[in-house]
């Protein structure tokens, strides 16, 4: 017959596997603790072109990881874009069709930008992604709400909304956001405007030279991102396409409505109670020109901001191509 255990042998050897197990987390613990830390999945790639000029590329996958690596960037070293994107499934097709897209011409056109600039190149999984989605995220300021999206970094998780979807893969916008900034003196003039009667005295001084208005909201004082998300995704495209289109003589009057969203709905908004332009929405662009009989007319944009067949044609006051 085997011998019993006593009590007292009982939890003697429990006490004793208890002391083994928590010397051995304790271990792990500091050994942790000892290591630096790091970002995780991040791998740092160099190319280099042509001359002196080289550019950096940091891949991580991930948006946590992203976020890591951005807490530890110096603005200082060359300006920062963030491009989030698809990470593929091995050799299966990519599930994101605008990300496979926006892939070659992104890399084409950051070839181009200065050479101080860096890419932060932010893959994420399909899984990642719809989780990402619904769930309450503490660092709203990134507020990656489509695929591709190119943002650029402004320091302490605030960043710009540059391209989203299919305006990821347009070269002409990619140039725009890459390209060193440069003001040609024919390019057609870009003019702030924030208040009703700013509005009017342009409207009052127009001479046949043509005049596009379009209306956009404030910004959040905490991520400088436009609180209109339609205003927010589409405020370069269409900067950008009216400086590539539109006449050298043309004006683009850029009217703020409201600083705050609870002073756009405000029924008192001057830009409401006003008469010259009525206001269908935000954002809203529509053109002051000549009309046949040589009157002024206003024609506001009515198709999707997404073509930009039609955008095009628009600043340049052609009919858009049909078919």
């Amino acid at each position: 017959m085997k011998p019993r255990w006593t009590c007292v042998q009982l939890l003697m050897l429990f006490l004793l596997g208890l002391l083994v197990v928590s010397l051995a987390f304790v271990g792990r613990l500091a050994g942790s603790l000892a290591r630096p830390p790091r970002v995780a999945h991040a791998v740092f790639v160099k190319r280099v072109r042509s001359g002196d000029a080289s550019h950096n590329i940091i891949r991580v996958e991930g948006l946590n990881a992203a976020e890591a690596y951005l807490n530890t960037v110096r603005l200082n070293d060359g300006p920062l874009y963030v491009l989030v994107t698809s990470l593929r499934n091995g050799t299966a097709p990519d599930w994101c069709e605008l990300c496979d897209a926006a892939r070659q011409p992104v890399a084409t056109a950051f070839a181009n930008a200065p050479p101080s600039a860096r890419l932060l190149l932010v893959q994420v999984t399909e899984e990642g992604w719809e989780t990402s989605k619904f769930t309450l995220r503490p660092d709203t300021q990134l507020e990656i709400r489509e695929l591709p999206t190119l943002l650029q970094y402004n320091a302490r998780m605030v960043t710009t909304l540059l391209l989203a979807e299919a305006f990821v893969s347009d070269p002409l916008l990619l140039a725009s956001v890459f390209a060193t900034p440069h003001t040609a003196a024919t390019s057609p003039r870009v003019v702030d405007v924030t208040t009703v009667d700013e509005m009017k005295a342009a409207l009052n001084a127009f001479d046949g030279a043509p005049i596009f208005l379009y209306y956009v909201s404030g910004r959040y004082v905490s991520t400088g991102r436009l609180w209109c998300p339609h205003c927010d995704r589409a405020d370069v495209p269409i900067l950008s396409y009216f400086r590539a289109y539109a006449a050298p003589n043309a004006t683009l009057l850029r009217i703020v409505v409201a600083k705050t969203v609870d002073k756009w709905h405000d029924l008192a908004n001057p830009f409401r109670t006003q008469a010259a332009v009525k206001l269908t929405g935000l954002p809203m662009l529509t053109r002051l020109s000549l009309s046949g009989a040589g009157l002024p007319e206003l024609i506001e944009y009515v198709e999707y901001f997404e073509d930009r067949d039609q955008l095009r044609a628009y600043f340049q006051q052609n009919p858009a191509p049909t078919g």
